[in-house]
């Protein structure tokens, strides 16, 4: 559970009253006895006592609590039962120091009976206290699911925030309590027409999640947000199976996928990739594709490619990277290179996936090749030194200066799509051919100066079925020498 919500006992007993406490004193600490030890027939009798009685529902000194709190924080609801017969209604919301209601305690605790009660005859649940939270809030921080469900059907507010700005959702999604979770995400995409579970999620719009789902707090961050920064993987998978926006960017510029990568999380990268993130908001995101290759993530790395993530250089020092550092910054392809990564090298050569350090530094700096020559690690020193040996074509050289020049930021693609240059050259420049849509799989087949012929690809990858809806079938690919442009 959060810290931020410690319980909320009310409550410690004293030893008795005091031989000169007063008498309406005296008279509230005997129904905190008779609260205590459950005893409903002296509360009765003291509640029937004439003179001063009302003042049984005086609030305690140090904490603000009633002796009605204490029935529902303790969940004896018999106490309860007697107790709200004989009060008015400002007793039923009165609050402690904090701020705190008996709706909350009973809601918080999961004193279902205590808050069937205290609704049923008039109680507020949707009061906050000093932290801005509600009733349902609580109820479902807590886990507390049948408090949570019957606060739903009485109609108490979801969209409510404390004072962070964070919706019940939010929270939820931070606590891990995945069952409260789908209770609320249900009741946040439903419509009086649609069914009343989860199932039928899939066939909702985006749109009618947006509301609940994809508000941020005053940070800027979602619900899907905070339960990557609290490690939530549950909470974040159904968050993503119920249209959550991956691209939203925080007041500090991290993403969802940034955050995902942050806390080493790299199944949920992948889907938050397959669901669309634009990894050209944010510069960090771009910068992820260095990390991807270290870790031999290639899935991702494709992914963050065909998500149009641009070619860019990165300072990959010891803290991240476990290669050793180079002094100066340094492009995917060489990251793929210090970590063995022999596949993706191909990959990126083959789609031209290359900057101006690749095509001048790469191929003339000893350093990268002393290194792999002490890994004695044939694959990629082979492919390096391939790579030095063969001169570019003026077709390649002009095709990295022309990706050069169209930067790498969020007006990349416009920039591409607004220039005069042909179709299939646009497309290649965002790196949409069907080369780079080559199936991971496949990468290992390809020869270097050698005829590569690719079979068509039926995986989900491949097709496009987890989020990259292509525009066009991929088909076989042509035979054709990688270094031959």
């Amino acid at each position: 559970m959060p810290l931020s919500f410690r319980s909320r006992s009310v409550v410690t007993r004293s030893d008795g009253p005091s031989p000169s406490m007063p008498s309406h004193n005296m008279l509230v600490e005997k129904l905190r006895d008779a609260v205590f030890q459950n005893d409903v027939k002296e509360l009765q009798r003291l509640l029937l006592e004439g003179g001063r009685a009302r003042d049984r529902f005086h609030n305690d000194t140090e904490s603000g609590s009633t002796v009605l709190m204490e029935a529902c924080n303790l969940g004896q609801h018999e106490c309860v039962d007697v107790l709200t017969r004989h009060c008015e209604k400002s007793a039923l919301d009165a609050r402690n120091v904090t701020g705190t209601t008996a709706c909350m305690l009973a809601a918080e605790k999961g004193h279902i009976t205590c808050l069937k009660m205290l609704i049923e005859r008039g109680a507020d649940s949707d009061l906050v206290d000093h932290h801005g939270c509600s009733s349902l809030m609580l109820a479902a921080i807590w886990g507390n699911i049948k408090c949570l469900q019957y606060l739903i059907e009485n109609h108490s507010d979801l969209t409510k925030t404390d004072i962070e700005g964070r919706t019940a959702v939010m929270r939820v999604a931070m606590s891990g309590e995945i069952e409260c979770l789908e209770i609320l995400l249900t009741n946040a995409i439903q419509t009086s027409d649609d069914a009343s579970s989860l199932e039928s999620r899939e066939s909702l719009s985006r749109s009618q999640a947006t509301n609940l789902i994809n508000c941020v707090d005053r940070y800027g961050s979602s619900a899907l947000m905070l339960s990557l920064q609290s490690k939530e993987e549950k909470c974040a998978e159904l968050l993503l199976d119920c249209f959550a926006d991956v691209n939203i960017v925080n007041r500090v510029g991290k993403t969802a996928l940034r955050l995902s990568f942050d806390q080493h999380m790299l199944p949920l990268s992948r889907r938050i990739l397959e669901a669309g993130a634009n990894v050209t908001l944010s510069p960090n995101d771009q910068m992820l594709l260095h990390e991807a290759a270290a870790r031999g993530e290639n899935v991702i790395a494709r992914y963050m490619i065909l998500n149009r993530c641009a070619p860019t250089l990165r300072d990959c020092k010891h803290v991240v990277f476990d290669f050793p550092y180079m002094g100066t910054p340094i492009s995917p392809l060489c990251v793929a290179f210090l970590s063995k990564n022999s596949n993706l090298a191909t990959y990126l050569i083959a789609i031209r996936f290359l900057t101006r350090y690749d095509v001048t530094t790469l191929r003339s700096c000893p350093k990268l090749l002393n290194i792999l020559s002490e890994y004695v690690c044939r694959q990629p020193l082979d492919l390096l030194q391939r790579f030095r040996s063969k001169p570019l074509t003026l077709f390649t050289l002009s095709f990295v200066a022309s990706s050069d020049s169209m930067g790498t930021g969020s007006d990349r693609e416009q920039r591409i799509r607004s220039s005069g240059l042909p179709d299939r050259f646009k497309d290649q420049l965002l790196f949409q051919g069907q080369w780079a849509r080559l199936c991971v799989s496949q990468w290992q087949d390809l020869a270097l100066y050698q005829d590569s012929f690719v079979k068509e690809c039926f995986c989900d990858d491949c097709r496009g079925s987890n989020g990259l809806q292509f525009s066009d079938e991929i088909s076989p690919l042509p035979s054709r020498k990688i270094f031959e442009f």
